[in-house]
């Protein structure tokens, strides 16, 4: 089914999170209980399953990596990446570094997005869904 959904929860001061049980259900069968977080888009996170990283890992090496900016971002991403169990309570561990590269603080919004799943500041996921609503119903329109 994938993961859907918006959802709010607090970081501890150690950087743990509860993920969501409605993303924790929406696993898939048969893959290992963690996930991939990487840097995210427009100052998120993201959170790869198994297998949804591979694929991620296939499109980004098939790229020709000529060009700088390919390169640029292929180091970006993977440098960035690590791999994150689902401890017994159903937390996660947000390393410091990507926890500063999201401006994560307390409260975090969990994304839902099919095969993966993004995580905001609280703040930050407010101000950047105020800005990018006002267009959902036109750029919709040619997606549905």
């Amino acid at each position: 089914m994938g993961f859907f959904g918006k959802y709010r929860h607090t970081l501890d001061n150690k950087g743990r999170v509860f993920v969501p049980k409605k993303i924790l259900a929406a696993l898939p069968e048969g893959e290992p209980r963690h996930f991939i977080v990487s840097r995210g888009f427009e100052g998120c996170l993201t959170l790869y399953t198994a297998g949804a990283w591979r694929r991620t890992v296939e499109q980004v090496t098939a790229k020709d990596h000529g060009e700088r900016e390919k390169r640029d971002f292929r180091r970006l991403m993977f440098a960035s990446a690590s791999q994150v169990p689902i401890d017994g309570a159903g937390r996660i561990l947000i390393s410091e570094d990507l926890r500063q590269e999201a401006g994560l603080d307390r409260e975090v919004v969990f994304l839902g997005l099919e095969d993966q799943v993004e995580v905001w500041d609280a703040v930050r996921w407010n101000q950047y869904e105020a800005e990018v609503k006002p267009a959902f119903e036109s750029s919709g329109r040619g997606m549905l």
